[in-house]
């Protein structure tokens, strides 16, 4: 058996974003993008990471990051925007 599938560490919860972005040809226009991993609750150093990198590297400005978690402890859906995730 595979144990490295069943490692989770410690305080991380799966993580699914809806990250909503401009789309780069047509401004005016959203588009919406999954993303999922690990991360932990409340903070997100992971999505945070990634939406860094969006920033610097990818033509499309973000607008919101929907956040949800995969934990009992943490049910209500967070809705930021993205000037809100980063402050």
């Amino acid at each position: 058996m595979d144990t490295t599938i069943l490692f989770r560490p410690e305080n991380h919860v799966l993580t699914t974003a809806e990250i909503t972005y401009y789309f780069p040809d047509y401004p005016s226009l959203l588009q919406t993008y999954l993303w999922q991993d690990l991360d932990v609750p409340r903070f997100f150093p992971t999505l945070k990471k990634f939406l860094a990198f969006w920033e610097s590297n990818l033509d499309g400005h973000l607008h919101s990051v929907f956040v949800t978690c995969a934990s009992v402890g943490w049910e209500k859906p967070v809705h930021m925007y993205a000037d809100e995730f980063f402050g």
